[in-house]
C-alpha cells in the first residue's frame, strides 16, 4: 500500500513502494522533496523523469497532476489526475473531483475569493474581463511605449465645495514610436487640458477617453 502525506496548500503525494531501482528511488525522492518545499516546476520535472522509466505509474501521474495545478495548468493537472484514477488509483476521488469539476471549483472559488462575481470554466476560472478591466489591468502598447521618470503632482483641496483640483507633471522618455499613450486617470476626475512641454514650444494634445483611461 502506498503512503502519503500532506504538502503545501493540503495536496497529497505518495511515497515510493518498496522494490524500485535505485536510479528510480533517487528521481522520486527528489521529486517529494522538492514538492515538500513548494518547488513545483522541478517536481513536475522529476515526475516526468520517473514516467520516462514508468510511464503507467498511477501515483507519479497523481504528483505531477498536483504540481501542475499548483503551477497554473488547470487542463494538464486534471487530465494527470484522471488518468492516474483509470491506472487505479481509486482513493482520492474526492480531492480529483474538488479541483477538476467545473462546478464545484467555481462554487469554491467564488465563495473563498469572489464573492459577487460569476466565474467561467472556459475563462480559466475568472471573471469575464471587460474592455475597462483590459484598458487598466493590460500592458498595451501604448503604456508600453514610454518610461515615465517621476511624477510631481500639485493638489488643492476645496473643503467647501468638496472638490479637488491639481494638476500632474509627467517626466518621460518615449521607448518606441507610437500615435498615442495611455495615462490612466479615474472617469470621476475632469480634464481641462494636457499639453505637451518641449524645449521650443508647449503642445496643447488632442485626447480621448475611455472608461478609467
Amino acid at each position: 500500500m502506498n503512503k502519503f502525506f500532506a504538502v503545501l496548500l493540503g495536496i497529497l503525494c505518495f511515497q515510493l513502494t518498496n522494490g524500485q531501482t535505485n536510479d528510480r528511488h533517487v528521481i522520486w525522492n527528489d521529486g517529494l522533496r522538492f514538492m515538500k518545499h513548494g518547488d513545483f516546476l522541478m517536481a513536475a520535472e522529476k515526475m516526468n523523469q520517473y514516467l520516462t522509466l514508468s510511464p503507467y505509474n498511477s501515483s507519479a501521474l497523481f504528483n505531477r497532476g498536483v504540481c501542475l495545478l499548483n503551477l497554473g495548468d488547470q487542463d494538464g493537472g486534471c487530465l494527470d489526475l484522471t488518468i492516474a484514477q483509470t491506472f487505479g488509483l481509486k482513493h482520492f476521488g474526492k480531492f480529483v473531483k474538488k479541483n477538476c469539476d467545473p462546478e464545484i471549483k467555481i462554487k469554491i472559488l467564488e465563495k473563498q475569493f469572489y464573492k459577487g462575481v460569476d466565474l467561467y470554466a472556459d475563462q480559466q476560472y475568472r471573471p469575464l474581463y471587460t474592455r475597462s478591466d483590459t484598458l487598466r489591468g493590460s500592458l498595451r502598447p501604448e503604456r508600453n511605449c514610454f518610461d515615465v521618470y517621476f511624477y510631481d503632482l500639485t493638489v488643492r483641496i476645496n473643503t467647501f465645495k468638496k472638490e479637488i483640483e491639481g494638476k500632474n507633471d509627467i517626466w518621460f522618455k518615449g521607448k518606441s514610436e507610437s500615435s498615442e499613450i495611455q495615462i490612466d486617470l479615474f472617469d470621476n476626475f475632469d480634464i481641462k487640458s494636457i499639453t505637451l512641454v518641449e524645449p521650443d514650444e508647449n503642445v496643447k494634445l488632442n485626447y480621448r477617453r475611455e472608461y478609467n483611461a
